[in-house]
């Protein structure tokens, strides 16, 4: 077996011109892969910006393992033209045939909402994962993976 650490973040949601888009979600796991396994991912893309109310939600990143394990980060939600911010995304998640043992210190947090008009309230926008601000769309999703 092979120790790995998985981090996965979803894209960032797009800003109107008024509201930020909010930070995608985030799932982190320590997993055990047998020698020889694929691991195949889809990372989502940036919310786009838009001065209208035609701004865009992040997009949700996945990654999957030969050994069936699949982890999902979901994208952060569009700032709207009129009255709110974008919501964070979901926590991610971790699905899966798992044995025990093969899974371990699981983190899964959900994307910020960044509840401010304020332009300069979501400074990391364009960032992996954060929601876009002002002058900026939704920052990618993201994914690194590290051997123990």
């Amino acid at each position: 077996m092979h120790a790995l650490r998985v981090q996965v973040w979803g894209g960032g949601g797009g800003t109107s011109s008024i509201w930020n888009g909010g930070q995608g979600g985030f799932v982190s796991a320590d997993v055990y892969v047998t020698p020889g396994s694929t691991i195949t991912f889809s990372v989502g893309g940036p919310g786009a910006q838009s001065f209208s109310n035609t701004s865009t939600d992040g997009g949700t990143t996945t990654l999957t393992t030969s050994d069936g394990l699949t982890f999902t980060a979901p994208g952060g939600h569009r700032g709207s033209f009129q009255n709110a911010p974008g919501a964070g995304g979901s926590a991610g998640t971790v699905t899966g045939s798992r044995g025990a043992g093969h899974v371990t210190n699981v983190v899964a947090q959900a994307g910020a909402t960044v509840s401010s008009p304020d332009p300069g309230a979501n400074a990391g926008s364009g960032l992996p994962g954060f929601g876009g601000s002002f002058d900026a769309g939704g920052g990618h999703g993201l994914v690194i993976i590290t051997a123990l």
